[in-house]
């Protein structure tokens, strides 16, 4: 697969999305736009949107998809810490 140099396209889902869909639409938005943040390594930003999906996970069945969000959730908080920690302390 092709690695999108931008998250502007699922933005603009994501936009559509947060006015016309119901909860399962921005579920899969903000999940989508947060596994093309993690591939940009913008992991803060990502974070961000798996917990705006987890928000809207509420009547999803999906257990595959809900197993993603939280393992990327969790991969990116786990690299935002160990940059903090690295930063802090010039190590690891």
């Amino acid at each position: 697969y092709i690695i999108s140099p931008s998250d502007s396209l699922i933005s603009l889902c994501v936009d559509y999305a947060e006015a016309e869909g119901g909860e399962k639409e921005r579920f899969y938005a903000y999940l989508y736009q947060g596994l093309v943040r993690y591939e940009l390594c913008d992991y803060s930003k990502s974070a961000q949107s798996m917990l705006r999906a987890l928000a809207n996970s509420g009547s999803i069945d999906d257990h595959y998809s809900k197993g993603q969000m939280f393992s990327y959730l969790f991969k990116c908080l786990y690299k935002r810490t160990k940059a903090l920690f690295s930063r802090a302390f010039g190590m690891l």
